[in-house]
């Protein structure tokens, strides 16, 4: 017979050692939502949080009326940076760099830290086109220690796990002892 408290135990230890922004949706954190006259469009940054290095931009576009996904439109991002030493990047927004096929994608690498304007440029097939800047705030790159904290603190679980089962097996032994006395 099973204990329901072992279980929880071994539920609640592996939910504290997953890396949690797995559980992001496919394109990572929502940064900006906006409705154009006719679309729906929502985008998403990856990693989570943003930080100096490669960054994902994903734009999910839908129908405005009736929420369904729209795959006719072209989009551009393009990233303004925060002081004017740095270059301004560019990208067309592709399906093939998505996660997801509903999804068009573009990849950057981001050189600086800072509040950066990202101007995205979503243009029909009949050329008219819709414009919209939000901000994106870029964090510094993480330390190489913190990289590594899932790994380095992933033998915990089982070690835990073990000593823990170690003394509740101790302490019943020290009771059927004590009940035979």
């Amino acid at each position: 017979m099973r204990n329901p408290v072992w279980q929880f135990v071994l539920v609640a230890s592996v939910w504290f050692t997953v890396d949690h922004h797995w559980l992001h949706a496919d394109g990572g954190r929502v940064c900006w939502s906006g409705i154009s006259s006719s679309y729906r469009l929502t985008v998403f940054a990856e990693p989570v949080p943003l930080r100096q290095g490669p960054i994902d931009l994903s734009l999910f576009v839908q129908d405005s009326q009736e929420l369904t996904p729209v795959s006719h439109v072209e989009a551009t991002f393009a990233i303004i940076p925060p002081d004017s030493t740095t270059p301004l990047l560019e990208a067309k927004a592709t399906r093939a760099n998505a996660t997801s096929p509903l999804f068009q994608a573009a990849q950057f690498k981001v050189p600086i830290t800072g509040r950066w304007q990202v101007k995205l440029v979503v243009t029909e097939p009949d050329g008219s086109f819709f414009s919209a800047t939000f901000p994106l705030e870029v964090a510094p790159p993480q330390a190489p220690a913190w990289s590594m904290a899932f790994w380095i603190a992933l033998p915990v679980v089982p070690i835990s796990w073990f000593v823990i089962r170690q003394l509740v097996h101790s302490i019943a032994l020290h009771r059927s002892q004590d009940a035979r006395s």
